[in-house]
């Protein structure tokens, strides 16, 4: 017998995120660079659908053709980090399916959006059986990004790899023009190739966070 409620599906949205302004700091030993940044979910986004399973097996299916399906793909490989600490998941699987409307490496975290709501799906199937804590050190181990995208913050600004994350109002009452230019730049890329901005003042975006 359970000590909780089990849901057996869940949908929920995965925004798309922008930087409204993004300080790099240094460039650490592991690779991984610190930095300042504010994050701003958008209502525009993919949708996650969850349905677990009672043989604990996986399976993923994506609106769009062109992504893997195996664990190549950012949101099973989030699946497998949580069932692989859960004791209340345990002998579960689960079905995803993702609605795709996020172009892919376009700086808006598809991917990582796709992952932390699998985490946080998976999280509320099982009855919030991990802390707020406790699934943002999981959703580093899929990425810098994933944390902002496992918690239910629609605004934050973050330092550290993006990991440490302090709440700020959300942006109300703009509209935000996103442009695609039609070919994909990834993260990684962007990264080696920016140079260091730590000599430069706060961005004046920063004093809106300020009351």
């Amino acid at each position: 017998m359970t000590e909780f409620n089990l849901q057996r599906t869940v949908v929920l949205p995965a925004p798309a995120k922008i930087n409204l302004f993004l300080h790099v700091r240094r460039r650490r030993a592991d690779g991984y660079h610190d930095l300042e940044t504010w994050m701003q979910k958008l209502d525009f986004g993919d949708t996650v659908e969850l349905r677990l399973r009672d043989d604990g097996c996986l399976g993923l299916d994506c609106s769009d053709r062109s992504l893997p399906t195996d664990r190549s793909n950012l949101a099973w490989r989030a699946a497998e980090v949580f069932f692989s600490a859960s004791r209340r998941g345990k002998d579960y699987g689960v079905d995803i399916r993702i609605e795709k409307r996020i172009p892919v490496a376009a700086g808006l975290g598809g991917g990582s959006s796709d992952a932390g709501s699998v985490l946080r799906g998976l999280n509320r199937l099982f009855g919030n059986e991990f802390s707020r804590t406790e699934l943002c050190a999981m959703a580093l181990r899929l990425g810098a990004d994933v944390p902002f995208f496992a918690v239910e913050d629609d605004a934050v600004l973050a330092e550290g790899v993006g990991e440490v994350m302090y709440p700020v109002k959300t942006l109300k009452g703009y509209g935000v023009l996103l442009v695609n230019p039609g070919f994909s730049v990834s993260t990684r890329w962007v990264f080696e190739n920016l140079g260091l901005t730590s000599t430069l003042k706060e961005s004046r975006l920063a004093s809106f966070r300020k009351d």
